[in-house]
């Protein structure tokens, strides 16, 4: 993307060089005839006119002989656009060579400060030899990553680097690795058998992208470390709303989150589908869907352990038109059920956080990207 950005200015400004005008034509004086030279007479063959002429006039000086000139181009200073573009671009493919062969990797602070020292080495030169201070504009795209990776002091981390593999079990005290270098980041710590109590520390780095973090919202959440450049959003799902969101520079990071329990909604559904709700959030019912009554499965919720839905009835309206058009309205009693639900429109068991929740640390550290933190 940075390198885009640079072409893209370098081509601007390289396509707006001013044309070069071009010389006005010179025109010769237009010619005599000699002395004694019959004008009626056909022009004959130029070689016979020239000798005429000759004998008549003798030769010419030189310095009355009209001579065709070119016009003198206008000097330019030497553009140094094109070193610039040059030497930046030979060192993003060193930069990207080098990262493969290092290990863990290049230091992005190195490549970044580089191509710095670059343009102002060529606005230096600009001083006394050529047109370049349009360079300054390249330092825009530059400006960033040297925050994320100089200021921030922030490296080049292993690519793909896990402590701890799907459905591991993880012991109170244990602390977690993930680490990356560019890209994304997915860690997930709900996929884990954590302790029901105590206190993980999980360490979280990655040099230039996106962390997507997620963690039980049943356990305390504390996240520390610091970003170079980058936003932070913390998601409470299954709201699937930011619950805190802002932009940092280099700002260490201090948040802590209580532990939260199930927390539902109520919603209300047509007759029609309660049975479709009890079915969809894993309740059995017995017999044929189709014989059951509402009552009946009001009654299968309620043993399940979920609160019994609450019925109410509601006078509606609806609009018919008989065999000659005309329009019949039709007072009709329609039955609804009241109920628990979560996001998803499911039944939902809301249950307390834990008296004594487990204890989460999350470090993170990212140099130029977003992290992202789904409590769910």
């Amino acid at each position: 993307v940075w390198i885009g950005l640079l072409f893209g200015i370098a081509a601007l400004l390289l396509g707006g060089r001013p044309p070069v005008e071009n010389p006005a034509p010179v025109t010769a004086p237009p010619m005599t005839m000699p002395p004694g030279a019959d004008p009626a007479a056909p022009s004959g063959v130029a070689v016979q006119w020239g000798r005429s002429l000759r004998r008549a006039v003798g030769p010419r000086d030189a310095v009355d002989r009209p001579l065709r000139t070119r016009a003198v181009r206008p000097r330019r200073n030497p553009a140094l656009w094109p070193m610039t573009v040059a030497l930046l671009f030979a060192g993003a493919i060193g930069a990207a060579m080098l990262d493969r062969l290092m290990e863990p990797g290049l230091d992005p602070a190195i490549a970044v400060n580089g191509a710095i020292l670059v343009v102002g080495g060529v606005l230096m030169l600009a001083g006394w030899r050529g047109r370049a201070w349009g360079s300054t504009l390249l330092l825009v795209p530059l400006v960033p990553p040297w925050i994320a990776f100089s200021m921030a002091d922030v490296g080049r981390f292993d690519d793909d680097v896990r402590s701890v593999e799907p459905g591991a079990v993880v012991a109170d005290g244990d602390e977690l690795r993930f680490e990356h270098g560019y890209g994304g980041l997915y860690v997930n710590l709900t996929n884990l058998e954590l302790p029901e109590r105590g206190e993980i520390r999980a360490d979280v780095r990655l040099t230039s992208g996106q962390v997507d973090l997620w963690v039980p919202r049943d356990a305390d959440l504390e996240i520390v470390g610091h970003l170079g450049l980058a936003s932070i959003a913390v998601f409470d799902e299954p709201e699937f709303s930011p619950r805190d969101t802002d932009e940092r520079i280099d700002w260490d990071l201090d948040r802590s989150y209580e532990a939260r329990g199930v927390e539902c909604s109520r919603a209300s559904i047509d007759d029609a589908y309660l049975v479709e709700i009890a079915a969809n959030s894993g309740i059995l019912l017995g017999g044929e869907l189709g014989s059951l009554g509402s009552g009946d499965v009001a009654d299968a919720i309620e043993a399940a352990g979920y609160a019994r839905p609450v019925e109410y009835v509601v006078d509606e309206s609806w609009e018919t038109y008989d065999d000659n058009g005309n329009a019949v309205v039709e007072a009709v009693e329609a039955i609804y059920w009241e109920y628990d639900s979560n996001d998803n429109g499911a039944l939902c068991r809301p249950t307390p956080p834990p008296d004594d929740p487990l204890r989460i640390v999350v470090d993170v550290t990212v140099g130029l990207g977003r992290l992202q933190v789904h409590r769910v």
